[in-house]
């Protein structure tokens, strides 16, 4: 009888042991996951609490990164508090509290599309951008990688240390440092305190 009794209770405390071990290792594999799946996804990623893949409706794959996100593709940064990766339609999503950061340029807004064959980000909500001479900020932006420019449209505001612009639109090329600004553009001279308004604008920061 006491024979019997040790016998089934051998699986049993195995079975517990093997438990707790997986338990134990949920976290490191919570971790580790993002970082052996990089291969389905086109960009790197260097931080995220979960990393999941999903279909929706029409059975499309979908790869999800949820809290705090940090990806890297190419020589620039994105950091946000979640992102949702779209292969079939080429492009992923991210929101909250979002950065795109590289060695020339920052932009934070609430929310980002970013197509990868098109080389084209489109960002919205309480975007601010900083070029390193002229900071500004908008209802939303878009940059073209190709043609290294960025386009803001709503509220469109721009400055750096000597001028203050405000307009409807505004387009800035990195490569030459030319700001244009169209559309009720309002400008102010920090220095002397002038004020003018104009159609349009074309203006190129301080060194």
């Amino acid at each position: 009888m006491c024979s019997a009794t040790s016998s089934e209770h051998v699986p049993m405390t195995r079975f517990l042991l093997h438990g707790l071990l997986f338990t134990l290792l949920l976290p490191s594999l919570a971790l580790s996951f993002p970082q052996d799946s990089s291969s389905a996804v086109p960009f790197k990623i260097r931080r995220a609490g979960d990393f999941l893949q999903r279909k929706d409706s029409t059975g499309a794959q979908i790869y999800l990164l949820i809290g705090d996100v940090l990806i890297s593709r190419e020589t620039t940064t994105i950091s946000c508090d979640s992102l949702s990766y779209f292969p079939d339609s080429g492009f992923f999503n991210c929101l909250g509290s979002v950065q795109v950061a590289d060695s020339v340029r920052t932009l934070r807004c609430d929310t980002l599309f970013y197509y990868i064959e098109r080389a084209y980000y489109r960002a919205a909500g309480n975007m601010e951008w900083n070029s390193g001479k002229l900071l500004g900020s908008g209802d939303q932006g878009e940059y073209w990688r190709d043609d290294d420019l960025f386009r803001v449209t709503g509220e469109a505001f721009a400055a750096d240390s000597a001028r203050q612009l405000r307009s409807e639109t505004m387009e800035y090329e990195y490569a030459t440092e030319i700001l244009r600004a169209a559309g009720k553009v309002r400008f102010a001279d920090n220095e002397s305190g002038s004020t003018a308004e104009a159609a349009g604008a074309l203006y190129r920061s301080r060194d």
